[in-house]
């Protein structure tokens, strides 16, 4: 919805209101940081992320695909 107060909210067809996918992996890209010393730890991690981002997320064809960050 351009041009409200909160451009990234987005309403779905059945009314309910969500982050967008731009919003969300800016959130992850931007506040989340760590160190483990097991390195899968951290991928697993980043993918569990990643996985939790993407929930609800529907694809359309034509449109861009999104891929881990």
């Amino acid at each position: 919805e351009k041009g409200t107060l909160f451009p990234d909210i987005i309403t779905d067809l059945n009314g309910t209101k969500r982050l967008s996918i731009e919003k969300k992996t800016q959130i992850l890209k931007n506040n989340i940081c760590g160190v483990d010393i097991d390195s899968q730890a951290v991928e697993i991690a980043m993918m569990s992320l990643y996985l939790k981002c993407l929930e609800n997320e529907k694809t359309c064809q034509g449109r861009r695909r999104y891929y881990p960050l």
